[in-house]
């Protein structure tokens, strides 16, 4: 005779679901206002890090007039303070969820192509990179802002 198996079934029920959803619905506009907060606080370190480099870069290159350029791969060395002066961050909305801080030279500045033949160099210019080892010092250390700050609001749930 074979035996039979009996099915058995347990209902479980967590209490507190629709709390735990309301608070985390709630939490959602104070999450994505502190990490747009914090990233446009790098975007300026950022910024000011650029703007610093620039003000360091060795008077090792050419020589224009008075004015000695950096040498490649530094730096541009500031001149007239154009370049230096048309760095800037801009916020952006929240774009399907995310935050954005925009960290450079814009086209209105009138400075956006130099920016590029610095940042990148052309046929007849060695790059002179000022925005990627700026981005690349403070990465690091504003995901971990980012990280912090949101590990401290989701304890509060």
């Amino acid at each position: 005779m074979a035996k039979s198996k009996k099915k058995v079934t347990k209902n479980v029920s967590i209490l507190g679901t629709k709390e735990l959803a309301k608070k985390i619905e709630e939490l959602s506009p104070k999450l994505q206002t502190t990490s747009a907060r914090i990233l446009h606080q790098g975007g300026r370190r950022i910024a000011e890090d650029i703007k610093f480099s620039m003000a360091l870069s060795p008077p090792s290159g050419r020589v224009y007039g008075t004015h000695t350029a950096s040498s490649p791969g530094n730096p541009p060395r500031i001149d007239t303070d154009s370049l230096a002066n048309a760095v800037k961050t801009k916020p952006e909305q929240f774009k399907q969820g995310n935050a954005e801080t925009l960290v450079g030279v814009f086209k209105e500045s009138g400075q956006a192509e130099k920016a590029i033949w610095m940042e990148f160099g052309t046929q007849k210019i060695d790059e002179r990179p000022f925005a990627r080892p700026a981005y690349l010092k403070n990465r690091r250390e504003i995901l971990v802002a980012i990280k912090t700050a949101l590990s401290r609001e989701l304890k509060k749930v």
